[in-house]
């Protein structure tokens, strides 16, 4: 998406960016949004990066803890 204002970082002028946006709602009615924006030469990052931890997101979670380590592990093994 170009943007309206040049955005100027440490690496340079940024002229467009590509963002990964989800929204996540719980069967409980719990609802959160987050976004990812790649930086490859910060974090070597891409958008197909971005596209595979959401893809994660929405398959993965599901019944899980998430904040069981071992058990997170294998849900994103079996997802990606």
């Amino acid at each position: 998406m170009p943007l309206h204002e040049l955005s100027v970082i440490s690496l340079g002028p940024i002229k467009e960016v590509q963002n990964v946006v989800i929204r996540i709602r719980t069967a409980g009615g719990g609802q959160g949004r987050g976004g990812y924006r790649p930086y490859l030469t910060i974090k070597g990052e891409s958008i197909d990066t971005c596209f595979v931890v959401a893809r994660y997101l929405v398959c993965g979670p599901h019944g899980h803890d998430m904040l069981a380590i071992a058990a997170s592990l294998t849900c994103s093994t079996a997802c990606l």
